[in-house]
């Protein structure tokens, strides 16, 4: 399975056996980790590994789970959309490796390990072997119709790249993005809600979707800001980026 299969995959996990993840698996994302791809390199961010039998996490709503990822990340323009950018990666990859996950709202930062130098937590991921089956459906998501605009010109394969970034997973199933697709480029458009910064995480996390399926259609794909948009922006929204599709032919 690639992390491209994975984001079909995967499915929230709400009850996680107790059970040990075998140790090397977690060396291994330990040193995947270290490679992820950045939305913003220059943006400095520290995952964090932590074990529920070391260090005990607090929060109204926390999955009891063995393990937990945390993702500290430095305030900055774009921060929030490369935190989901980043973390997302993650999920896929465990996914990818039968590890179950949950994104978690509500940490309370206080219980979490102390934030390096000028970063603060941004989002929490438990994960674990699943209690059971994870073969239930997903959340229902909006219709690619809802979520997109495509103009002349923006064929099957662009379809099949938006509908990776609307699947995508968001605090309370809100799906925020909305996309519009042209040849060779889609713009990617964020919805307000009152999740302000979390609407910019699941974005970003939906930036990644589209950069997976962009390759898996055998295009070079990468963000850029654009800044004469072709196009009226879309009423109430904020431009987080565009995903250029430059042929791999």
């Amino acid at each position: 399975m690639s992390l491209y299969d994975a984001i079909f995959a995967r499915r929230s996990c709400r009850k996680f056996s107790q059970a040990p993840v075998d140790e090397d698996r977690l060396i291994h994302l330990e040193k995947y980790l270290s490679l992820i791809r950045a939305l913003d390199p220059k943006i400095r961010t520290r995952f964090e590994l932590v074990r529920a039998d070391e260090v005990r996490l607090g929060g109204a709503f926390l999955v009891s789970a063995p393990y937990y990822l945390v993702l500290y990340s430095e305030e900055a323009e774009g921060s929030r959309a490369n935190a989901g950018y980043l973390m997302e990666q993650a999920v896929l990859y465990l996914t990818v490796y039968g590890v179950a996950t949950c994104y978690q709202g509500g940490v309370d930062k206080k219980t979490l390990p102390a934030a390096p130098a000028g970063m603060e937590p941004v989002i929490t991921v438990a994960f674990g072997l699943p209690e059971g089956s994870l073969s239930g459906s997903r959340a229902r998501r909006k219709k690619l119709e809802d979520v997109c605009v495509f103009r002349d010109g923006a064929g099957s394969d662009v379809r099949k790249i938006v509908e990776a970034a609307r699947i995508a997973p968001s605090a309370l199933n809100r799906q925020p993005w909305f996309f519009v697709a042209a040849p060779g480029r889609i713009h990617v458009f964020c919805r307000p809600t009152p999740l302000m910064k979390g609407q910019e995480f699941d974005c970003g996390i939906a930036l990644l979707h589209l950069m997976l399926a962009a390759e898996e259609n055998w295009y070079t794909p990468k963000v850029v800001q654009v800044k004469k948009l072709p196009d009226k922006l879309p009423a109430r929204m904020s431009y987080v980026g565009t995903v250029l599709l430059e042929t791999v032919r």
